[in-house]
């Protein structure tokens, strides 16, 4: 369970230059903030110490599954391929 591991991961200092997390797809959110559980990790606290200096986050979800992107979060780049989207994260400085 991912919401497990990152509280553990975050408390033992670990750090990673790239994390890739593709979670199941959410269910269609227009009009409201989205609830799936790529929103859920985008909003993690623990998530963004994870990441080394530099490092990247890189997040697969539906694109029927309107994300917010929060801080501390940056988008560098966004890529489609039907109804698969990849957002590439980083760390805002």
């Amino acid at each position: 369970d991912v919401f497990a591991a990152l509280p553990q991961l975050a408390a033992s200092g670990a750090q990673f230059d790239l994390i890739l997390a593709d979670p199941p797809y959410g269910e269609k959110n227009v009009g409201k903030r989205s609830v799936s559980f790529a929103q859920r990790v985008l909003d993690d606290a623990d998530l963004p110490k994870l990441l080394a200096p530099g490092g990247l986050f890189v997040l697969g979800h539906a694109k029927r599954d309107t994300l917010e992107i929060p801080p501390p979060w940056t988008e560098r780049k966004l890529m489609k391929h039907g109804d698969s989207w990849m957002r590439f994260l980083r760390v805002a400085a």
